[in-house]
């Protein structure tokens, strides 16, 4: 079942993209590029620069420091500061506005491209507010786990192993349960704890719960395997300096950075498209009792019994 809706949902938000009314690609240019070329540049070549080689020596020649040197130009703790700076206020203003056009989407209300950019101006504080919060009880948690380990002392290792572990579960539950918080302050007057606790709600049942996941590790492992693919492209850069090869690789890469770019567009498509079946999932289980033309129809049966009673015959 959980597999079934997988498709469902990634087939109606695949049918929204490719809509002429969508706006996505326009967003996507505007508010996720600078997203993409973060990761794809900066994120995943530094942690696997890190894994791959966590023991590097510092060259001690002037030849081996000049080999050494990355292919992207290093920038300033200035410059880096504002990059990050600019590409989390892009992200923001991403989400608020592509979740925007999606969910009027689904309700077939496509939007034009300044509304859907007023809206991710209008819900960039309270998604700010919401990333904070959620980011707080993360390194709550964390700092926890840090006082649990200084208690029962580096030597434990099967309580260190067993610490580590839970931690990285509740983590992982928290950020599936809360998969769906961001598309609550879009669509909602909700955020912070608020949105928080609605999005708990709507990803308590173990199908929605299934689905969200499901599309978390599709996004991480495409994403991973568009960085990993990055990577390789600059570490071959540094081989090919001039020449056709070096402009080669910077195609691929600006490539690479287009299909993560992607990966991200269809995974907020994607949340949000599963945020509303599940909101309307709920609103149906109420709709059925108070329907209005199910009212109408019982108050005219009752207008007809109790005329029948009194011996008046309707027209």
């Amino acid at each position: 079942m959980a597999c079934n809706s997988l498709l469902t949902v990634l087939g109606r938000a695949q049918s929204l993209m490719n809509g002429p009314n969508g706006n996505f690609l326009d967003l996507s240019v505007m508010f996720l590029l600078p997203l993409a070329f973060f990761l794809s540049t900066v994120v995943y070549p530094a942690l696997l620069d890190f894994y791959t080689n966590p023991f590097l020596t510092i060259p001690v020649s002037s030849s081996e420091l000049q080999q050494s040197q990355p292919a992207v130009p290093d920038m300033t703790v200035f410059t880096f500061i504002a990059f990050l700076l600019y590409v989390s206020v892009t992200s923001l203003l991403a989400v608020g506005s592509i979740t925007h056009s999606a969910s009027h989407g689904f309700h077939d209300r496509p939007v034009r491209l300044t509304s859907a950019i007023k809206s991710g101006l209008a819900s960039f504080f309270p998604l700010l507010g919401t990333l904070v919060v959620s980011q707080v009880v993360d390194l709550l948690i964390l700092k926890a786990f840090g006082q649990f380990v200084s208690m029962i002392g580096p030597f434990h290792f099967i309580f260190m192993a067993f610490s580590v572990v839970s931690t990285i579960a509740l983590l992982l539950y928290l950020q599936v349960m809360w998969s769906l918080a961001f598309a609550v302050v879009v669509v909602e007057p909700s955020w912070g704890f608020g949105a928080l606790l609605r999005s708990w709600r709507l990803v308590k049942g173990m199908r929605v719960r299934g689905v969200a996941f499901s599309m978390m590790l599709l996004h991480g492992v495409f994403s991973a395997m568009l960085g990993f693919l990055s990577w390789v492209l600059e570490m071959g850069s540094e081989a090919a300096v001039c020449g056709w090869k070096s402009w080669a690789i910077a195609v691929l890469l600006g490539l690479t950075t287009i299909l993560q770019m992607m990966v991200l567009l269809c995974y907020g498509v994607a949340i949000t498209i599963l945020y509303c079946k599940a909101a309307n999932g709920e609103e149906e289980e109420v709709v059925v009792v108070s329907d209005p033309m199910e009212c109408v129809i019982l108050a005219l049966e009752d207008d007809e019994k109790g005329s029948a009673s009194a011996g008046v015959v309707p027209v």
